[in-house]
């Protein structure tokens, strides 16, 4: 899926960052949080998804890596500024 990004969707540019901007006066440019908001209040609106948001979308992932096996002490820090042992991870899917 990320190939196809880089392959068909990305703009040229010269920015290191994997997702940025496709249209518009900032063309090119990093995407930011602003922006993957309004990336997802278009696609809800366009799916008749109004639950979808972006934190969402990271707490199904957290879930998705945690019934292929990886452990969850091992990418944790991908998901939360808190260290994994002080939170007190739960791994029940009711979370997510």
């Amino acid at each position: 899926m990320i190939q196809t990004y880089l392959l068909v969707e990305r703009p040229e540019t010269a920015s290191p960052r994997l997702f940025v901007v496709a249209n518009g006066d900032t063309r090119g440019q990093p995407l930011t949080p602003a922006g993957l908001r309004r990336v997802f209040r278009y696609h809800r609106f366009r799916s008749a998804v109004p639950g979808g948001h972006p934190h969402s979308l990271r707490h199904t992932f957290g879930t998705a890596l945690e019934v292929s096996g990886v452990a969850l002490n091992a990418s944790f820090g991908r998901f939360c500024d808190r260290s994994f042992s002080a939170v007190g991870f739960q791994t029940s899917e009711e979370r997510c």
